[in-house]
């Protein structure tokens, strides 16, 4: 369902019938092919952090690493399900409000927190499996270079993913800025 066809929805059904206009946007944001993509994402994620989780401890030699390493591998990863998980939740029941520009500027505000959420928690995430995965090694120079390829490659990722989630966003901002028109 694109803007146009919301918009005469919305005109059509009038202001009287609340739970018709929280079901027509409830609607619309399920089947918006774009956010659909992003709760996928969100939830394959998920699943395959969920089983990293499960053998990291003997799959990565987990007793040869310090506690502390352990312990944050373990807590950034579920920060970042955490955060997966509400992202989810969020995407998929996202009206609250009877009003349609009310319950769009409550989704946006919604986008706008899990953006940085999702951003901060994968960046950590990001640096935690690094130290995880380097804490007892030697370094040479080739394996510098090797740490420092794997640190740009994961800033590139997250500003990435940031970069998609900001244009969600913004997209968000424009339905806004055309619904007040």
């Amino acid at each position: 369902m694109d803007i146009e066809q919301l918009k005469n929805n919305w005109r059509s059904i009038g202001e009287s019938n609340s739970e018709r206009q929280r079901d027509l946007i409830q609607s619309a944001v399920n089947n918006n092919s774009s956010l659909k993509r992003l709760k996928y994402k969100q939830v394959i994620e998920s699943i395959c952090l969920f089983v990293l989780l499960w053998v990291f401890y003997g799959a990565f030699d987990g007793a040869a690493k310090p506690l502390w390493v352990n312990a944050l591998l373990v807590l950034t990863m579920l920060l970042y399900i955490l955060t997966r998980v509400i992202g989810v939740y969020w995407l998929h029941y996202p009206v609250k409000a009877g009003n349609l520009q009310h319950a769009l500027e409550n989704f946006r505000a919604r986008l706008t927190c899990l953006t940085l959420a999702s951003s901060v928690t994968a960046l950590t995430f990001g640096l935690a499996l690094i130290v995880f995965l380097s804490i007892n090694i030697h370094f040479t120079v080739n394996k510098w270079i090797m740490l420092v390829g794997l640190m740009v490659t994961l800033v590139i990722m997250v500003y990435v993913s940031h970069r998609v989630w900001w244009n969600k966003c913004r997209e968000i901002n424009q339905i806004i800025q055309e619904f007040k028109e």
